[in-house]
């Protein structure tokens, strides 16, 4: 046999191989993907595309965590909630902190069970705002009190350094009547979760050990607006000054600390230490705001 040395007819078997060779592999492909089903033809698809494109084909991405969505709510904002069962707690994150928004409303502030507490008088907030769900704990803070763990909250702070820390993040700390109204809402419960003393609800001077407890390993103690640990755990700063009752913000009362730095501010909710009858929501308690103590911690406050 006599070799074909014919350029035309060599360059015509040439064309004519590449397209049988084609032919196959792209028979073979279909064939591939019918069984494969849609995921693989949308990978030779993207890869097609990236071929045409001039890209080339990476790794994907790792996912990157999310926080949870927003807590909806059917209710408007300029709604009066004039019983807790009226609202459905609603949280948000700043910041990565979780947060309890709490509705406008009115409450009765203080009660009869001390002195220090009446009169009993009403007190309304006519816009909503936010209250921390936790205590500020040592990892939100970075760095620790008395106990080490990540999750406990964070004590032995002055009314300045848990004012700073807030103001870092954005937000502030409650006043006492806000405090208060996170606490026990329209029906002016005596306890967040409700009327009926529950020491499995709280860490108080009967169940904690002595010491102070992870946050939030009480929910079902949560408040009406799903706020924890407002009973027991740490007492907790606030931005008002320790004045007597009725409450007015315009007395005076909430004066900033670069105005008086030292007259003691309230503290609301108990510790780890006290007794039952000063977990109760509405008990106050004053402290020198140049104390730092394993008994204090405090939670922040935003405007809406």
């Amino acid at each position: 046999m006599t070799e074909d040395r014919d350029p035309v007819a060599q360059a015509g078997r040439n064309v004519l191989g590449t397209i049988i060779r084609w032919g196959i592999a792209l028979a073979l492909l279909a064939v591939l993907i019918w069984f494969a089903g849609p995921p693989l033809f949308q990978m030779a698809s993207e890869w097609i595309g990236r071929q045409l494109s001039g890209e080339t084909l990476s790794a994907a991405p790792t996912p990157t965590p999310t926080m949870p969505p927003p807590t909806p709510t059917s209710l408007p904002d300029w709604v009066e909630i004039r019983q807790n069962d009226d609202w459905t707690p609603v949280i948000d994150y700043f910041g990565g902190v979780a947060m309890a928004k709490v509705p406008p409303g009115c409450f009765m502030m203080g009660s009869h069970d001390d002195p220090d507490e009446e009169p009993p008088h009403q007190v309304c907030f006519e816009n909503a705002y936010w209250i921390d769900v936790l205590e500020v704990t040592n990892q939100q803070y970075g760095d620790h009190g008395t106990w080490d763990e990540p999750d406990v909250p964070r004590e032995l702070v002055t009314f300045e350094m848990a004012l700073l820390h807030c103001m870092r993040r954005g937000a502030r700390l409650p006043s006492e009547a806000e405090w208060e109204y996170a606490a026990r809402g329209p029906d002016g419960l005596i306890y967040p979760w409700g009327n009926a003393f529950d020491p499995d609800l709280v860490v108080y001077g009967e169940t904690s050990r002595d010491r102070t407890n992870a946050a939030g390993n009480h929910p079902a103690g949560a408040s009406w607006v799903g706020a924890q640990d407002m009973s027991g755990s740490i007492w907790e700063w606030t931005s008002s000054l320790y004045m007597p009752y009725p409450y007015d913000p315009l007395d005076g009362r909430e004066i900033s600390f670069d105005e008086d730095s030292t007259t003691a501010r309230v503290m609301r909710g108990g510790s780890w230490g006290s007794v039952e009858y000063l977990v109760r929501a509405s008990a106050r308690a004053q402290e020198d705001p140049s104390t730092a103590s394993f008994h204090d911690g405090f939670r922040c406050a935003r405007d809406d």
